[in-house]
């Protein structure tokens, strides 16, 4: 797909009752474009935030710049003197005497999200999704220990699994002086949620977004391919032959331009003592699917959910089956369920229509 074509808007639906959606992808004269254009100026460009003050989002303007508008009430009003979206700040808290990094968007006093990633990626995966967000939110993008700027765990058997996860975001929110927050979650970070929702968290997720991961896991398959690549990390050269492999083994995530690739790759990589270039996780991570066998099971945790829920399913993914998709339509919280064509495990949550989704169902 190039920077010419996008999903369309879905209008999300106002009851929790079972919903089945499918985005489809048209053309769009260069919106799209024009949206990353914006996005990558205010990467860039670091800029404070005035005290007391929120910018409001982007509203990417057909073929050309986008313009501000009041935000997520609906009201188009001009808003000129509005500030510019500042860059993420980071920062590292220790939690479970383990120490974790995220990165945060948006001001303090503003209503809370917690993004989390998938199993070998970190909190930077969120990006496109922070800035969309940011006029209106306090955004939390934290790396999972054994992630990213996160530290390994010594006691990988312990540690890299739902339970100890479930009380590192304990801590973290904690410390941050979160009381209650709305929740986004790509594969792990959704099942995270799920275990989260229904135990340390209970009663404190107003919103729950699970991208592309069920309450169980039924497709052994495409279990497996994730297992294999993440525990078996290869080694590069270069940083422009670790991309190539990117590219690949994350088509699945859908489009992607040019400088969100970039990124992914930068913010991924570490070096070895060799010299050469390998991902930026434990390898030991998988460890959980060995000494937590069950831990993706969810149906008991997912059951106790009562908040609002949005499932969302890349059409064609190999993780999260329709037939799971379907009976969390039914069970628990009776999920919302957009299927996102294009995309397979997982949607990135990076073009405007798939944030529209998550703007709209935060909005409620």
């Amino acid at each position: 797909m190039d920077e010419g074509t996008l999903p369309p808007s879905i209008t999300a639906p106002k009851t929790r009752k079972p919903v089945n959606a499918i985005v489809q992808y048209r053309s769009a004269g260069g919106r799209l474009g024009a949206f990353f254009q914006q996005s990558d100026l205010l990467m860039k460009k670091k800029t404070r935030l005035r005290k007391g003050r929120r910018s409001a989002p982007l509203s990417p303007k057909k073929g050309g710049r986008g313009k501000r508008t009041s935000g997520s009430t609906g009201n188009k009003k001009s808003a000129k003197t509005s500030a510019p979206i500042a860059a993420p700040t980071s920062h590292y808290l220790r939690c479970c005497d383990r120490e974790v990094h995220y990165v945060e968007w948006g001001e303090p006093d503003a209503p809370p999200v917690l993004l989390w990633h998938g199993l070998a990626r970190n909190g930077r995966d969120f990006d496109e999704l922070a800035i969309a967000l940011a006029p209106t939110y306090r955004i939390i993008c934290p790396d999972m220990i054994g992630r990213g700027l996160s530290q390994w765990s010594p006691l990988p058997d312990a540690e890299y699994c739902f339970d100890f996860y479930s009380r590192v975001a304990l801590a973290l929110v904690d410390q941050l002086g979160i009381k209650q927050m709305r929740w986004v979650g790509t594969s792990m970070g959704g099942a995270l949620g799920i275990r989260a929702g229904a135990t340390t968290l209970k009663g404190r997720i107003t919103h729950l977004v699970l991208n592309d991961i069920g309450a169980t896991s039924a497709a052994p398959e495409g279990a497996a391919r994730i297992v294999t690549y993440v525990s078996n990390p290869l080694t590069f050269a270069t940083v422009t032959e670790f991309e190539a492999q990117v590219r690949e083994v994350y088509k699945p995530f859908g489009w992607m331009s040019d400088t969100q690739l970039r990124r992914m790759v930068e913010t991924s990589v570490r070096r070895l003592p060799s010299g050469r270039i390998t991902p930026h996780y434990d390898p030991h991570i998988v460890r959980q699917f060995a000494a937590h066998p069950t831990d993706y099971v969810q149906w008991e945790y997912y059951d106790r959910l009562g908040m609002p829920t949005l499932l969302l399913r890349g059409a064609d993914s190999d993780l999260l089956t329709r037939d799971v998709a379907q009976q969390m339509t039914r069970r628990g919280p009776r999920a919302e369920l957009v299927e996102i064509a294009g995309c397979g495990h997982a949607p990135a949550l990076n073009v405007p229509d798939q944030i529209d989704l998550i703007r709209r169902f935060f909005a409620r």
